[in-house]
């Protein structure tokens, strides 16, 4: 895992340090959670949700949704996120 840390996104993102930042991650999951049961084709809800993941060093459930959101966003036609996502991807990748 590359030592980065991932942005959850949004405003005020940046002041997401220290102490409190895990449970904010967790609190973004469960906002992203809900979202994602009123709309199952809401690429930027598995996009934001990885990234939180990715934060909490849920690696496995990060690149699960990076790629599901990588898979809708290309269904929806919307290629502006895929470079991102693949660098997000890349950083996951264990280093050898």
């Amino acid at each position: 895992m590359a030592a980065a840390s991932f942005g959850a996104g949004g405003a005020g993102a940046s002041s997401w340090t220290g102490a409190g930042a895990a449970s904010q991650y967790r609190r973004a999951i469960t906002c992203f959670n809900q979202a994602l049961q009123l709309d199952s084709q809401f690429a930027e809800a598995y996009y934001n949700r990885g990234r939180a993941s990715a934060n909490l060093r849920r690696i496995t459930d990060a690149v699960a949704d990076l790629v599901k959101a990588s898979e809708l966003y290309l269904e929806q036609g919307n290629t502006t996120p895929i470079a991102q996502l693949k660098q997000d991807l890349e950083q996951l990748k264990p280093q050898k």
